[in-house]
């Protein structure tokens, strides 16, 4: 009968943990290839950048001609340069027919742009210098070729793929440092203590975040659509809570520094995976490199 009131009081904790991180997390946010592209060489221009896409849209982005549907343009209202670069790039006829999908930044003092939602898989790189009222077109088109794509563009129209493996280790560390530190926290409200197995769960989260990432990673070759990527994403974390609530079921019983039911080590993958989840799409909002 205690345990059946433990048990209760855990799972109440879950749904509660899960409302919370549910406020945190927006419906639509999740792990989303991106497109960054690095200017060098344009040091004390100003210049505004865009991709021009293959396709017609992407997601929600449009090349419609419609001002009902441009909803970045509003974000110019205050700023006519803005504005007068938007129109511009709304007027540009691209040779080979590519789109301009009202997606656009001002790169002057980051000579970086960066599109994190929904990006074209096809695109050309576009620039615009409203001082002298020029445009610079990249000489060919280029694709994604992974889940973020990274780009150096120099002022001769050329690009070029500018892997950031430092980037990428730094943020498959920050994510698998954040993972444990939930699932540790999430452990200590079981009251699960013990070396050793607090060991088995820094082990085991490794062990399935580097599964996860890898896969994540290779799976941009095959998927295109970001639907498909975030379908493979949710089939990968039950797959990744199924092996962590096997390997605890069988060990925490064994390594915890006192006595525990054998559901214990399900109930506590399901609520681990579930706060860290949920917390992973929070911060996919608020860190989208990293992410």
């Amino acid at each position: 009968m205690q345990s059946m009131r433990k048990a209760a009081k855990v799972l109440l904790c879950c749904c509660l943990l899960a409302a919370a991180m549910m406020v945190l997390a927006h419906a639509d946010s999740g792990p989303k290839p991106s497109v960054t592209v690095e200017f060098r060489g344009f040091e004390g221009r100003k210049y505004y950048a865009t991709l021009l896409s293959r396709a017609s849209s992407s997601g929600p982005h449009s090349a419609s001609r419609d001002y009902e549907d441009w909803y970045h343009y509003e974000e110019t209202a205050n700023d006519p340069q803005a504005r007068e670069a938007f129109l511009k790039f709304v007027e540009y006829q691209d040779v080979d027919g590519f789109f301009f999908l009202q997606f656009m930044q001002e790169c002057s003092q980051t000579h970086e742009f960066g599109w994190g939602y929904y990006p074209p898989s096809e695109f050309k790189i576009l620039l615009y210098f409203p001082e002298t009222d020029e445009f610079l077109v990249s000489e060919s088109s280029y694709e994604r070729y992974a889940f973020h794509s990274n780009f150096a563009f120099t002022p001769d129209g050329q690009a070029k793929r500018d892997s950031k493996i430092g980037q990428e280790i730094f943020a498959f560390a920050f994510r698998a440092l954040l993972t444990i530190a939930v699932e540790l926290a999430i452990a200590l409200c079981f009251k699960l203590r013990g070396a050793g197995l607090w060991r088995l769960i820094i082990f085991v989260n490794l062990g399935t975040q580097v599964l996860l990432n890898a896969i994540l990673q290779i799976s941009v070759y095959r998927y295109d659509a970001l639907f498909d990527v975030l379908r493979l994403f949710i089939l990968l974390e039950l797959v990744v809570l199924i092996i962590e609530a096997a390997v605890y079921t069988k060990y925490f019983p064994r390594l915890s520094a006192r006595p525990q039911p054998k559901w214990v080590g399900g109930v506590y993958a399901l609520t681990a995976n579930a706060a860290s989840f949920l917390l992973g799409l929070a911060m996919a909002e608020m860190l989208p490199r990293l992410f």
